[in-house]
C-alpha cells in the first residue's frame, strides 16, 4: 500500500518475521529526491516459560494433588516484579490409565496470576503431565512436562 503503514503482529502469525521500513523524501524546484533508505529489522515474539511454583514430587494416594504453575517471559526484568503474568494453560495427561487432570483455574495469588491445576491418580505407574501456553500476538508458544510417579494406592 502507498503511504505510512504500521502492523502491530505478524499476520502470518508467525514467532519470527522480517520487517522492512523504508523512508522517502520527495524533491521539489530547490531540492533534488532523496535516495529512498530502507532497514530491515526481525520482529520476534517475547519467549516465554512455564515454572511450576509448588507441585508434589510424587502423587500419593488417590487424592487430589495440586499444581501451581507461573506462565512469565524469560527474560526475568520484563515480569515488572511479577511471578505469574495470568495467562490460562491448557493441562493434559498422556497417561489417562494412570492420572486424570480434574481442573485448571486461574488463582489470584500475591506476586501474580497463578494456574492451579488439580491431578488425580487413578493407578499406580508414571504420570505425564503437559502444560501448554498457546501464545499471543506478542509472547511465544511455551510448554511444560512433568512426569510424576503414583504411589500409595
Amino acid at each position: 500500500a502507498n503511504g505510512p503503514a504500521v502492523q502491530s503482529s505478524p499476520a502470518t502469525g508467525a514467532d519470527r518475521v522480517t520487517c522492512t521500513v523504508e523512508a522517502q523524501q520527495a524533491g521539489d524546484d530547490r531540492y533534488a529526491a532523496a535516495t529512498p533508505v530502507r532497514t530491515s529489522f526481525f520482529y520476534e515474539k517475547a519467549p516465554m516459560q512455564l515454572v511450576t511454583a509448588s507441585a508434589p514430587a510424587t502423587l500419593n494416594g488417590p487424592g487430589a494433588q495440586v499444581f501451581v504453575t507461573n506462565v512469565r517471559y524469560v527474560e526475568a526484568a520484563m515480569n515488572s516484579g511479577l511471578a505469574s503474568l495470568g495467562h490460562m494453560l491448557t493441562v493434559s495427561t498422556t497417561t489417562p490409565a494412570v492420572c486424570r487432570v480434574e481442573s485448571n483455574v486461574l488463582w489470584d495469588r500475591t506476586g501474580g496470576i497463578v494456574n492451579r491445576t488439580t491431578v488425580r491418580a487413578l493407578a499406580k505407574g508414571s504420570c505425564s503431565l503437559n502444560f501448554y501456553f498457546p501464545g499471543t500476538t506478542t509472547r511465544a508458544p511455551s510448554t511444560l512436562i512433568l512426569n510424576r510417579t503414583v504411589v500409595g494406592l
